[in-house]
């Protein structure tokens, strides 16, 4: 209504929140992310002022970042897969992006029998710094298997912990004795905490 899309109190005509040249209250996308804003009512209730996906005091249909994920709602419409992770929620609305095509970074070698204290253990997308979170809490399950050049399984796990020197490879097979130098094969199972899109990752690790 154009009552409620009149923001400073005074001239409706000024209002004009993507600078398009039309005033929002004749303009069908607000704020220019390419979702119309009658589309933007997210829980259906002929209101989209009560639809604020990241809580941020922005309704969506005046923010252009409606999940507040860093990437613009633009981008996020424009992208060829809508639902990337497989959860059920498009990616416009969805905050968690870690399983949505972006590499995954893991050490590329280890050298868990060395004295200086650095790169002993396989570090799957390792948090940035101690008062951060590794991206392994996004999802429900990280399996991983780890490969000799034979092909045989070395070690596995369903459940990896950056943070369990248990449930981590640190340069050991499954009896615990210590793995040769040299490259492995490895194959990570991302398991999201929603959906069913389990996703992959295969490289190789090296024990020095």
């Amino acid at each position: 209504p154009t009552a409620d899309e009149n923001y400073n109190g005074g001239d409706s005509q000024d209002d004009d929140t993507d600078g398009d040249g039309t005033p929002d209250y004749l303009d069908v996308d607000d704020d220019g992310d390419g979702i119309p804003t009658e589309e933007e009512d997210v829980n259906s209730d002929n209101d989209p002022q009560n639809d604020d996906t990241d809580g941020d005091g922005i309704p969506d249909y005046l923010d252009t970042d409606d999940d507040g994920d860093g990437v613009s709602t633009e981008e996020e419409v424009a992208e060829a897969e809508q639902d990337c992770d497989g959860d059920g929620i498009p990616n416009r609305l969805d905050p968690d992006r870690f399983n949505c095509g972006q590499d995954i970074p893991a050490t590329l070698f280890i050298s868990p029998f060395s004295v200086d204290g650095m790169n002993d253990y396989f570090a799957i997308a390792p948090a940035d710094d101690e008062n951060s979170t590794d991206g392994l809490s996004e999802f429900a399950d990280v399996e991983v298997v780890i490969f000799n050049r034979w092909g045989n399984v070395v070690w596995e796990t369903s459940k990896y912990d950056n943070n369990d020197p248990t449930s981590r490879f640190s340069g050991h097979n499954l009896n615990g004795r210590e793995l040769p130098a040299g490259s492995y094969y490895f194959v990570i199972d991302l398991v999201p905490l929603q959906g069913s899109n389990t996703r992959v990752i295969k490289g190789f690790v090296e024990i020095r």
